[in-house]
Formats: structure tokens, C-alpha cells, sequence
């Protein structure tokens, strides 16, 4: 159990059940990821993150139980392990988003170059007020109901899309993102030709 413990401090496989990332990562594809560099000072635009989703995605598990803290540590299946969903940075604390429906989108009101992307957001979001929709379970959830402020990412925070912008459960429908969730960064995915980064 150490064992897996130092190893998962340091690297792990991972694989997408989801298209939320397509084309970058596909569905069923495994890639590997690392631990350090996850304070956010580190942190940068483009970067590929792994986080526990809040709990309006996944609100079974309770985040208090040191049995979920050991299924966190270990990976083993024996213990409750929590959800979590891969995501690309789009917004770090004080940026200002904004989404223009199948245009792109802003960041500091310059639209960002996104090649990586399926497809433009079919979505705007303009005001806090905008975020919300139908997350995992079904419900429909509004993080922010009837703020008409701007979109700035409070200290501490991140804001994260898929690259499959219109089949993407991420930051567009639950929020903000607070650092202390994030579980690692994605790093090289298996290929054809062997490991290739995740760009």
C-alpha cells in the first residue's frame, strides 16, 4: 500500500470513458499523468488537468470519509474512489471569460486560438448569471443564478473546458473550479508509435 502510494504521487494511467475531450483524447484512450507542478502559481493556459467535479456532478460520495481519503491515495478498488473528469485551463484567477456562441472563445476580451478544438461552443456566456445547465445527475443546476457580473476567476480557482466543447460537462455549466480539486496534470498518451505528449 506505500508502495502505491509513493507511485501515485509521482505518476499514474488513466484512460477517457467520455468524448468531453475528443480530439485530443479519445474515448478509451490511455494516457499517463503527473502530480507536481500543481499549485497554482504553476499552473498555466492550455494545460490538461484531472479534478475531483463538484459534488452537484457526483453526489454520492461523501467527501469526509477517510475511506474515500485512502481510496484517493491508493486507487484500490476496495475503497470508495471518487469521480474524475479531465479538462483543459481556459481561465486562471483574474482572467475574464467570455464564450460567443459558434465563435470562440475570450480571455481578457482576446479570442483565444483553439486548434485543438472539435468545434466552437454552440453556447454564450457573457455574465455569471449565464453559467448553469443540466449537470451528471440529471438536475439542472445554476451556480450563479441572476448575476449580471462579468466572468472573473476568483483567486484559487480555475476555469475549465472540454475540448469538445458541446459535450462537455465543465466550468460552462458548473463553475468555477477551486485548485485544492485537482488530482493531477495529463502528460503523454499511448499511441501507435508509442508515447506522444498531450498537447
Amino acid at each position: 500500500m506505500i508502495f502505491l502510494i509513493v507511485m501515485r504521487q509521482f505518476a499514474q494511467a488513466r484512460y477517457c470513458p467520455s468524448t468531453s475531450m475528443v480530439p485530443t483524447i479519445n474515448v478509451g484512450e490511455r494516457f499517463l499523468t503527473y502530480r507536481w507542478g500543481l499549485d497554482a502559481s504553476q499552473l498555466k493556459r492550455g494545460d490538461i488537468v484531472l479534478f475531483y467535479p463538484p459534488k452537484e456532478e457526483v453526489p454520492n460520495i461523501d467527501e469526509s470519509s477517510p475511506l474515500k481519503t485512502l481510496g484517493d491515495l491508493t486507487g484500490l478498488p476496495v475503497f470508495p474512489n471518487r469521480v474524475v473528469f479531465i479538462k483543459r485551463i481556459i481561465g486562471l484567477p483574474g482572467d475574464t471569460i467570455e464564450v460567443k456562441a459558434d465563435d470562440g472563445v475570450y480571455v481578457n476580451h482576446k479570442r483565444l486560438d483553439e486548434p485543438y478544438c472539435q468545434e466552437p461552443a454552440s453556447y454564450p456566456l457573457v455574465t455569471m448569471g449565464d453559467i448553469g445547465g443540466k449537470v451528471g445527475t440529471g438536475n439542472t443546476y445554476a451556480p450563479y443564478p441572476k448575476s449580471t457580473e462579468p466572468i472573473v476567476v476568483p483567486k484559487g480557482m480555475l476555469f475549465l473546458l472540454g475540448d469538445n466543447r458541446n459535450n462537455s460537462q465543465d466550468s460552462h455549466i458548473f463553475g468555477f473550479v477551486n485548485c485544492d480539486r485537482l488530482v493531477s496534470k495529463a502528460w503523454m498518451k499511448f499511441s501507435e508509435n508509442g508515447l506522444e505528449p498531450i498537447i
